[in-house]
Order: structure tokens, then sequence, then C-alpha cells
């Protein structure tokens, strides 16, 4: 029932009355009597159901009357199809109304279990209500019998036993994996695509219980002008997953809010890693901003830097020498990919390392993804080709001159996360040396569309010499139910393209000198998701999108055959 905002009580109501009335037509006759028999039996039951549903209490999670009344429309479709699936059997109006009217206790069963309240038996009056309630407006017309009683219960039994046995096989593999039920998981899922804080809290706790500890990698540039600080460049092997309110997800943000104040904007790459890597809580983020706080009293400043140069060899390196470290991007546009992985880092900073570079930050610049767009690991040709051109980058800007830097910073936010964007916004970095300038243009966002990065630096490539476009990877912009949500699926480029470059011309109004510091540092013991927690994800969105609609289509398959058989037998 959270999958989408319900639609508004005033287009709900309408449509009860009309399905209400179609149902109607099907076995009264088309007179003023037939029709406050409709009214009777089949409107108002569905108004009352809606209606009083919100009201009992006793729900783990609120439900609304936007809510009760989509449940009841849908209950009510179920009873339109069974009446005109039964129109025509030989069985009397009575027992028909009587048994389409018992089947759809199932289905609520099921939504009210799985979203609101997840006890058994707790669970159960309240999805019988709407049926019970439609008993007394049968039995005036018709008289009901205890025999009549007896059928209902057993109509509806047979729904909830079926419903009840496929949710116990389902939950099989999921305790046995999870430690949760199916139940719990959806509802909990449920409670995230709300914002809950303990929905986010709880699924938290899931992907604990297979976390993994590990040794997270970082390097940091810090640059300061004669005013102060003027910007930090953070570039973590820390993945900012998986989905937005949970776990890693904020980093970008946390990182701004934490460090921004006292070190100058905040520029949150997107280092090498998988969903492997998430943190397992958000707080634990904190802990990445509060070990590069310490580190920032060591850094030792030089305003000596190299120009941005670039290679291409089945991809788009770039490479900068910025005081005594060095910055490595990595982009395989227009080619599709998706995260590069945390071991690729591994390896590509040992290189640098022989390379006589102690100090390597290496961004995965996440610009060009489609649907079905895979992952890159070792030993693919991928990973040769970023070996390759980092090797060849690290070798050529040996021997570049260096001169002064200066820097200028543009941002923008204010977008919305709906639209490809989070919190950061755009960010643009314009740095100059040995007269090239080169903009770092950084969206915070999970990725980007073809060809945008391309439309992108050909509208800015009058302001500077070279760019490169990347995105922070921020899983802020996804949900459960909303995985693929690239910067400019949502959003017009022409607005994305025309944010750029006014950041961009902003970032040119304030350049001047600057001063950099590098810091390479490492998390001990830190808290992530790990491989098992990852495929976790997986099975998260999979209850949600395969579990709940089989379950309902095969317990009401499995009902209306039973109870069809019923009503040939008697």
């Amino acid at each position: 029932m959270n999958f989408f905002r319900c639609p508004s009580v005033l287009i709900q109501l309408p449509v009860i009355a009309l399905v209400g009335l179609l149902t109607g037509l099907l076995i009264f006759p088309f007179n003023e009597a037939g029709l406050l028999q409709t009214l009777n039996i089949f409107i108002i039951p569905t108004f009352l159901g809606a209606s009083l549903l919100p009201l009992l209490g006793g729900y783990q999670e609120e439900i609304n009357f936007r809510q009760s009344s989509l449940m009841a429309v849908v209950s009510l479709g179920a009873v339109t199809l069974l009446t005109a699936l039964y129109l025509y059997s030989s069985v009397n109006h009575k027992v028909l109304l009587i048994t389409v009217y018992a089947v759809p206790v199932s289905f609520r069963y099921l939504i009210i279990r799985s979203t609101f309240l997840s006890h058994v038996i707790k669970a159960l009056p309240y999805a019988m209500l709407q049926s019970v309630v439609a008993l007394p407006f049968i039995h005036h017309y018709y008289g009901i019998t205890v025999f009549d009683l007896v059928l209902f219960f057993l109509v509806a039994l047979l729904g909830l036993t079926s419903v009840t046995a496929l949710i116990a096989v389902v939950n099989i593999p999921f305790l046995r994996d999870f430690g949760i039920s199916t139940m719990d998981m959806m509802r909990i899922s449920f409670q995230v695509l709300k914002g809950k804080e303990v929905g986010e809290e709880q699924l938290e706790e899931v992907f604990k219980r297979t976390s993994i500890k590990g040794d997270v990698g970082y390097t940091v540039f810090s640059f300061r002008c004669d005013k102060g600080p003027k910007a930090i460049f953070i570039v973590p092997s820390l993945h900012p997953g998986p989905v937005k309110g949970i776990a890693g997800s904020r980093l970008t943000e946390i990182m701004a809010e934490q460090l921004e104040d006292d070190f100058g904007i905040t520029f949150t790459f997107h280092g090498p890693s998988t969903h492997v890597q998430n943190p397992i809580k958000e707080e634990d983020c904190t802990l990445l901003s509060a070990d590069i706080r310490e580190r920032m009293g060591d850094m030792k400043y030089t305003p000596m830097s190299t120009h941005f140069i670039t290679s291409y060899h089945n991809m788009i390196g770039g490479a900068q020498i910025l005081g005594d470290g060095i910055l490595f991007t990595a982009s395989f546009s227009p080619q599709p990919t998706e995260d590069i992985d945390a071991p690729i880092g591994e390896i590509i900073t040992m290189n640098a390392y022989r390379n006589g570079f102690h100090k390597l930050g290496f961004v995965d610049a996440h610009n060009c993804v489609q649907k079905g767009a895979m992952e890159i690991y070792y030993p693919s040709r991928r990973y040769k080709s970023i070996l390759e051109n980092s090797s060849e980058l690290m070798n050529d800007i040996k021997g570049l001159p260096k001169d002064e830097l200066h820097m200028g910073i543009g941002v923008r936010k204010g977008f919305k996360k709906s639209q490809g964007i989070s919190g950061e916004g755009i960010k643009v970095a314009v740095l100059e040396s040995n007269g090239v300038k080169n903009a770092l243009i950084l969206i915070d966002g999970n990725n980007m569309v073809a060809g945008l990065r391309e439309a992108i630096q050909e509208e800015i490539s009058d302001l500077v010499h070279v760019s490169e476009v990347m995105t922070t990877d921020s899983h802020e912009v996804n949900t459960l139910t909303l995985d693929y949500n690239p910067v400019g699926l949502n959003m017009d480029h022409d607005e994305i393209i025309d944010a750029v470059r006014e950041v961009t011309e902003a970032a040119l109004q304030n350049m001047e000198p600057v001063e950099v510091g590098v810091s390479v540092g490492e998390l001990k013991n830190f808290s992530l998701m790990g491989p098992i927690g990852s495929n976790r994800l997986n099975a998260v969105a999979e209850t949600i999108y395969r579990m709940a609609p089989m379950i309902i289509g095969m317990s009401f398959v499995i009902q209306a055959l039973a109870t069809t058989l019923i009503i040939l037998l008697m």
C-alpha cells in the first residue's frame, strides 16, 4: 500500500460508487429497488470498511483513510470480478454474495500483516471488517442462516489458510538467511519508503547481522588561500549507499555538515567501491569526518602543482599533481558502466607507489550509465584499461613543469532528489596551473545518463581548457522501489547544462592563489555491509516487487478454485 502515494479520497470515493454500481447491475434489476439494493449491499459496506479501519487503532504502523480506501476499492474490485465469474452458475444470490465477500479477506489480511500489523491473530479482525460489515445488509434482503455463516467463514478460512501457508513457505529461506520473517521485512521496507526512522534503523540492524569489518582508505586534498580554508576534496573508498535514508546514503551531506565550516567547500568524490563497502549505519559516516579532522593539523601545504592532463585508451583517464599528491580520474563514457570495485583502487594505488606517488586520490567519475550496466572488476579488460591509462598518465605527468595553483569554487544547491540530484547539488572547482584551466564538476547524484557528460563539456568549453564531469554516487536519490534514477533521467538536460555553466562562471569569478596539502588515511576495523549484506539488499527489493504479488495472486487462485468447488457441490 506504500509503493506509491495513494490517490486522494476525492478520487477514490466516486470510484467506489461507480464500481459498486457496476457490480449491482450484474445481478440486480436496473430500477429504484435494484439501485437501493446496490447501494446497501455494495457501496455502503465499502464506505464503512474504508472509514472504520483507520479508527480502530492498535496498529504498529498507522493506517490513513487514503490507504484504507484503496484497500476497500481493491476488495470491491475482487467482489465485482467474482460476481461476474459466478453470475451464470446455479447458485442463488444469497450464497453468491456471501461467497464473494469472503474471498477478499485474505487479500486484506496480507496487506495489513505486511504493512500495518504483523501479528498473526491480531490482524484477523481488521482483515474481516469490510466483509463482516456487509453481512447485515445481505441479511436484510435474504436472511442469513447459521449455514450461511459457516459458508462465509469456511471460504474466508480457505483464503487465510492459503495465504498463511504461502507465507510460511516463503519464510523458510528468509528466516534461515536473514533471521527475519517476510512479513516483518515487508513492513520494515514500507516504513523505509515512508521515511520512518524506526524502519531505517530496523533495516540497518538487518544488514548488521552479516556485516564485515574492514579497513577503509581515503585521500584528502585541502586547499587554503590568504583568507583561510578554500575547499577540501575527499576521495574515500566508501560507498554512499544503499538507498535513501539508510546507512551511507547521506555520506556527501554528512561530510559537508561536519567539515565545511572549518575547511571550506567540501567535495566528496566517488572512490572505487561497490555496495560491499556501504557503511552499516548512517552515524558511522561521522567516523570518517572525525578521522579527517584529526589529520588536518598535520597537512604540509605548497602552492605548486601541474595542470590537468588526459589519456585515451579504451577509456578517459585524467591526472593532476596537487602538492605532493596526485588526483586520478577514470571515466568510460560514452560506454555505460557501474561502480569500479575497491580492489582495483588498491592495485592502482600500488601502481602509483611504484611510480613515486605515495598520495593518490583515485576518483571513479561514475558519469555514464544505462539499465543493465555492469560493475568493473579485476581482471576484466576494463580494469586493464584503467591500469594502462594510469601508468601512462603517471609517467607523462612526472615531466610536466609545476606552477603556482589558482582555484575558484562555485556551488548551487536546492535541487529535488526525485530529479536525481541530492542535497549537495552541483559543485565546480576550477583549477589553473601553467596557464591551463580545468574544471572538476561534481554532481551529487547516482551516475548520469549517456551523453550528458559530453553535452556539459561542450557547453563550458569556451570557459575552461579541459573538464571532467563526475557524480558522487549518492544513493539518497534512490529508494527501494526507485533504484534507477541517474542524473538527467528525470530532469531536463538543458536545465542541468545551464546550471553547470552558471556554477562554472561563478567559480571563475573567485579565482585566487591557493596552497594545497594532501593526506592519506585509513579507517581501521570499519563496519561494512559486505557481500552478503549487498545481496540482502537485492532480497529486500525482491520481497517488495515479487513476493507480495506472488502471494496475493497464488492465494487468490487457490481460494477461487476451492470456492468454485464448494459452489459446485452445493
